[in-house]
């Protein structure tokens, strides 16, 4: 098996298509860890992936916390020589937080009813509206939401 990987890395190597994008991961590898050499830790296992392109570091990390930390580091990054990649000129922080999965469908239903006081809320408003478009959708919503005990 590992001469099968050995010989798709070979292709993937000499493949022009992939070989230039293969050369931007490893820039974009080296400047990352050029980039959590000056980082403090915890914060270093928080910076994720970096780019520079036109003069823009751009960081990403996985919260919001940890994105205004990386905004706070930023003019000492900004001094990091990056070679054949260019001078940073400005840098910017992006969140991507970490993919939740979404409930399956038995909890989904447990996540989505809604109180009865709630749903005769709605049907009393909808009430109110007479027979509009928004008064049916005000019943659909309670129909839908309402818990079936």
């Amino acid at each position: 098996m590992a001469k099968r990987i050995q010989q798709a890395c070979s292709f993937l190597r000499t493949n022009d298509g992939t070989a230039a994008f293969l050369a931007v991961i490893e820039r974009n590898r080296m400047l990352l860890a050029a980039i959590r050499d000056k980082l403090p830790p915890p914060l270093d296992a928080h910076c994720l992936h970096a780019s520079l392109e036109g003069g823009t570091l751009t960081l990403v990390t996985d919260s919001p916390v940890w994105g205004s930390r990386l905004r706070f580091f930023s003019p000492e990054l900004m001094q990091i020589s990056v070679a054949k990649q260019g001078s940073i000129e400005k840098c910017r922080v992006r969140v991507n937080p970490p993919h939740t999965p979404r409930p399956n469908d038995g909890q989904r239903e447990l996540i989505n009813r809604l109180s009865g006081q709630t749903v005769k809320l709605l049907l009393d408003t909808a009430d109110g509206l007479g027979e509009t478009e928004l008064a049916g959708a005000l019943r659909r919503l309670a129909k839908a939401g309402a818990a079936d005990d």
